[in-house]
Order: C-alpha cells, then sequence, then structure tokens
C-alpha cells in the first residue's frame, strides 16, 4: 500500500510493468527465432535493411552515421543478426551490435524490420539456389552437347 501514490497509480504501473515484461520477452524470443531459422537456412550472404541516419559526437566532432539492421559475420564472425552504425565518410570505424545483446525497447521497436530482414535473406536464399540449379542444369546440357557425336 503505496502512502504517496493512489493505489490506482500503482495498479496501473503494476500492469505496465507486466505488459512490458511480456513484451521484451517476445521480442527476444521473436529476434532467436528469425536467427535460428537464418542459421538453419545457411545461406552466408549479408543483407541489410537501412534503419534511416543518426547524429552522434566522437572525437571528431558531431557525426552523421548510418544505421541498418542485418544478418552478418561482420563484426565478431559470427552469423547473427545485428545493428550497424556506418560513417559515410569513413572517418569513424563501422561499428556492429547483435540484437539480442540491445534493450528491448530497440528490439521491440524493430520487430517489423526484423521481420523485412528475414524475408529479404529467405528471398535471396531461394535466389541463389536458382542460380546454382540454372548453373548445374547448363553445365549438363553442356556436357551433354559435348558428348553428343
Amino acid at each position: 500500500m503505496s502512502r504517496f501514490l493512489d493505489e490506482s497509480i500503482v495498479a496501473q504501473a503494476r500492469e505496465a510493468r507486466r505488459k512490458l515484461s511480456r513484451g521484451a520477452d517476445r521480442a527476444g524470443e521473436a529476434v532467436a527465432e528469425v536467427e535460428g531459422l537464418l542459421r538453419d537456412l545457411g545461406v552466408a550472404a549479408r543483407t541489410w535493411v537501412p534503419l534511416g541516419k543518426r547524429t552522434i559526437r566522437s572525437r571528431q566532432g558531431r557525426r552523421e552515421v548510418e544505421i541498418s539492421l542485418g544478418y552478418t559475420d561482420e563484426g565478431d564472425g559470427k552469423w547473427g543478426v545485428k545493428l550497424r552504425a556506418v560513417d559515410p565518410l569513413r572517418a569513424l570505424p563501422d561499428r556492429f551490435v547483435r540484437l539480442s545483446a540491445c534493450p528491448s525497447e530497440i528490439r521491440v521497436r524493430l520487430l517489423p524490420q526484423l521481420k523485412k530482414l528475414a524475408e529479404l535473406v529467405v528471398t535471396r536464399a531461394r535466389e541463389m539456389a536458382d542460380l546454382i540449379e540454372e548453373t548445374i542444369s547448363g553445365e549438363k546440357e553442356a556436357q551433354a552437347d559435348r558428348s553428343s557425336p
């Protein structure tokens, strides 16, 4: 029982905390699900969804960096869903952070882009599979033509 706050405010705060906790859990589960799907797909193709630009402060002063969400092995050599900050002028090194290591608020806000990223990677995988199939079919036809009298 609060001595200072109205009980309805306390109850609302508790309900908000429960909702935030459930939302954060769901966002974490979504990130893990997408990473698992992409890892199982086995496509080693860096794919990025641009998120926009942001101004940061550095030793060189204020800089505008481009922020993207992607599936990559850049940064730590391990494939996963990561945020990337790129200085278009290349005065600053590219920075990477795993989405699973981001605060839950960021993960929740990026769920629509995470879905878009998964769709892009799956599309790229299908395109790569089609290209491989076409290349192999073309090679088989060429071999058959060379072996015909």
